[in-house]
């Protein structure tokens, strides 16, 4: 039989369909990024069942930037320790994380979508 697990517990196949088109939040969910690193997707798209973020916020603890969209079609944008990202309203397909701040940076983020 078809179920999903929902932030309220397992639904049965009669509400899979109504709980796959709603919006759904993923978080927070903590990431640690090595210095040095590139480009570092993050796993809720694809497999959290999330194909689109239509809205998000992020934080961290070292200097990093964040690619919002694809990385070759996109540049990415600075985000200063303590600082926060937060938008709405998007339609997003991929986001990722570079950090070469010469620390480990710790990652913050909530997002949500469908």
């Amino acid at each position: 039989s078809m179920s999903i697990h929902d932030r309220l517990g397992t639904i049965g196949p009669e509400r899979v369909a109504h709980a796959m088109t709603q919006t759904r939040w993923i978080g927070p969910v903590t990431v640690t990024v090595a210095t040095g690193i590139t480009e570092q997707a993050i796993i809720a798209l694809g497999t959290q069942g999330l194909t689109t973020i239509t809205a998000l916020w992020i934080t961290s603890d070292r200097n990093i930037s964040v690619t919002y969209g694809v990385a070759a079609s996109n540049v990415p944008v600075n985000l200063d320790a303590g600082a926060v990202h937060c938008m709405s309203g998007t339609s997003l397909t991929a986001l990722a994380f570079t950090n070469s701040s010469g620390a480990t940076a710790t990652i913050t983020y909530l997002i949500a979508g469908s």
